[in-house]
């Protein structure tokens, strides 16, 4: 599986990506498993295929703690940007990560911490699904 990443698409197929895991994951699930995916991205996008649409994906991975870790090493930051719609016949600019369809995700501003804040993150995800068993 590691060698069929080459990290060389243009953008993230969020649709794609979730129902292949969805996939895979059923297959490897036992009665008293415990599953994680994580997701490494730049985070851009994420809403560009439907947010319900990824929400609804997102929902069908019953079981699977999905983290989102958002590489945030771009000249403007993930947290800086908004989303323009339409209210009342004025523009309403809303904060992107407000609308980020991933309830679990973490901003990354240099490959160098990735490695402390996956470590971090799993440690976390153990915890919390001690406490649940």
């Amino acid at each position: 599986m590691l060698k069929q990443m080459t990290f060389s698409q243009k953008k993230t197929d969020l649709l794609l990506l979730l129902k292949t895991a969805k996939q895979q994951l059923d297959e490897m699930r036992t009665p008293t498993s415990e599953q994680m995916l994580i997701v490494i991205s730049d985070g851009r996008g994420a809403l560009s295929q439907g947010a319900d649409k990824v929400r609804a994906l997102y929902s069908a991975l019953q079981g699977v703690t999905v983290l989102f870790i958002v590489l945030d090493s771009g000249k403007k930051s993930i947290e800086d940007h908004t989303v323009a719609s339409f209210k009342d016949n004025k523009v309403v600019l809303t904060p992107y990560l407000s609308l980020f369809p991933f309830p679990f995700y973490a901003l990354v501003k240099s490959v160098e911490q990735l490695p402390s804040v996956i470590a971090e993150s799993i440690r976390q995800w153990f915890e919390m699904t001690t406490q649940h068993t």
